[in-house]
């Protein structure tokens, strides 16, 4: 293993699992890459989202 990829939505309950993927990282002496996950809201709609 040399990288730890870790995914956050940025809640409350994801700030003690970064303290985890940090310690990780430094122990095993490995890349920790932070990537910022969310959801793109859709909606139904008749309406075009790019331009004609």
């Amino acid at each position: 293993m040399n990288t730890i990829l870790y995914a956050t939505d940025y809640s409350l309950n994801s700030a003690s699992t970064l303290k985890l993927a940090h310690l990780m990282a430094k122990k095993f002496d490995v890349l920790l890459i932070v990537m910022h996950d969310f959801d793109i809201p859709t909606t139904l709609s008749t309406v075009a989202l790019t331009p004609h």
